[in-house]
């Protein structure tokens, strides 16, 4: 589970020493520049008349008793990018599914397979188990291949898709659990989100792995279809995982 921790209130105090002191320097350094002329401002160098010390080291004085200051709260100080995203990059949660059911022979869903890709609608649009996060951001299943193999996963989570508004992306081959990690962390559409992967069963403990997640089991069972493993994520960083039921079928499994 994601934790949310109060805003460290001493970073803040010295914003507000900051802005301070610039409404003081604001006076002097508009004589200054009167003085100057109109044509001629302050170099970065140049000192704040009655203070001694130029715009650069107020700066540099600023800057560091800040990182002081977050330092002794127990705060790392944001890097420029991370502050200008919000610090939302990469998602806040990742779930990853099983095709639905298939039949004895053929590349489609079998017809309970179908009903479950129905139900798979209501489930992730408004239980409580998979929306802490809100619906899905964005949907990933494996790319389907042209004699028609591969093509379950897209079928599973097509119907919510549709209802969603959005486009299931299949860029990445089955195999490419490596990439489809990748793809999912640097999509600008999960970003602070949640994003649901439908894949080949076989395939799932490694894409678990490949978030950087341990604490996943080792194989998804031949005959189960009915689960969802959700990975919670804190700085890009997988922090806790858990492997729901469905609920949605007759003879799902109760827990």
């Amino acid at each position: 589970m994601t934790v949310f921790r109060r805003p460290a209130r001493a970073p803040l105090l010295w914003t507000g020493l900051a802005a301070a002191l610039l409404a003081l320097a604001a006076p002097r350094a508009r004589a200054f520049e009167a003085s100057a002329g109109a044509d001629a401002a302050p170099e970065a160098g140049a000192a704040i008349p009655s203070m001694g010390m130029s715009w650069v080291d107020v700066a540099a004085q600023l800057g560091l008793a800040a990182e002081a200051s977050a330092q002794g709260q127990g705060l790392a100080p944001l890097p420029p990018a991370a502050a200008a995203a919000g610090d939302a990059a990469g998602p806040a949660q990742v779930i990853i599914i099983r095709h639905a059911e298939k039949p004895a022979e053929g590349n489609d869903l079998s017809p309970r397979g179908e009903e479950r890709a129905q139900a798979l609608v209501g489930f992730f649009e408004r239980n409580p188990a998979v929306t802490q996060f809100g619906p899905p951001a964005a949907i990933y299943a494996m790319t389907p291949k042209a004699d028609g193999h591969d093509v379950r996963p897209l079928e599973t989570v097509e119907p919510l898709a549709q209802s969603l508004g959005l486009q299931v992306n299949t860029s990445v081959g089955k195999e490419d659990v490596e990439g489809l990690a990748q793809a999912v962390m640097k999509d600008p559409a999960g970003a602070g989100k949640m994003v649901l992967i439908a894949w080949e069963h076989h395939l799932i403990p490694a894409i678990a792995k490949a978030f950087g997640l341990t604490s996943a089991p080792e194989t998804w069972p031949d005959d189960v279809f009915d689960r969802a493993w959700i990975i919670n994520f804190d700085g890009g960083k997988p922090v806790s995982f858990q492997n729901v039921p469905q609920h949605l079928l007759p003879g799902d499994s109760s827990n």
